[in-house]
């Protein structure tokens, strides 16, 4: 449903395709310039195999490839009520995905987790030429950290609450990560040995294919 000429009201909408389903409303502009302001209430996704299906591994094919247009710029607003995963179910997911001349900007990023956990974040891809990266800053909180690390084969964690914050950047060209910092329970800074170690092997284990790798719970 939308009205309008040149700029288009978009209302009470639908969004469908083999990767999720979505209602959908907003404005998009002709004039000048392609603009777009847009919200998304997606009622399902399935992440990775969009993913996949955009950057296949078999082609080592990444986002080097994704030729984002330096002519689309806009906003969406993206809310999830809740979706499953590997570490189980994912509510209330919200994030701003801002496009601007081929960077790809994700804001205010917001997720409840299971086990009484929950994660902030925001990231920035930038489509440079010469040298491509994601930008990432990260908050995660867990009030049963135990059972929580239990999904990723982690046995010996006490029980109790726990805060970890960090930032780094994904350089696309290398496949490798440089962690700016990484600081646990607001007072327990990592030292420049224990974030080169946590480097080597994310490149290893991680990044070896391409940033893809980041959605695999397996490898993390």
């Amino acid at each position: 449903n939308f009205e309008g000429k040149n700029k288009f009201k978009i209302y009470d909408s639908f969004f469908r395709n083999k990767f999720f389903n979505s209602k959908i409303n907003g404005d998009i502009s002709f004039i000048n310039n392609f603009l777009f302001n847009i919200k998304l209430d997606i009622n399902q996704i399935n992440l990775r195999k969009f993913l996949l299906y955009y950057f296949p591994e078999n082609k080592n094919f990444n986002f080097l490839n994704s030729n984002i247009s330096k002519k689309i710029n806009g906003k969406l607003n993206i809310s999830m009520k809740n979706t499953n995963s590997f570490i189980g179910r994912i509510k209330d997911l919200k994030m701003l995905l801002t496009f601007e001349n081929g960077d790809l900007r994700i804001q205010d990023g917001y997720a409840n987790l299971p086990y009484d956990s929950k994660i902030n974040f925001n990231i920035l891809y930038s489509d440079n030429s010469n040298d491509p990266f994601l930008d990432f800053s990260l908050n995660f909180e867990s009030k049963n950290k135990k059972d929580f690390l239990r999904k990723f084969n982690i046995y010996d964690a006490i029980n109790e609450e726990s805060i970890v914050a960090l930032g780094g950047k994904i350089f696309l060209k290398k496949n490798e990560i440089k962690f700016r910092n990484i600081l646990a329970n607001n007072k327990e800074k990592f030292s420049r040995q224990d974030l080169s170690n946590l480097e080597k092997n994310f490149n290893q284990f991680i990044l070896e294919e391409g940033i893809i790798g980041i959605t695999d719970f397996f490898k993390l």
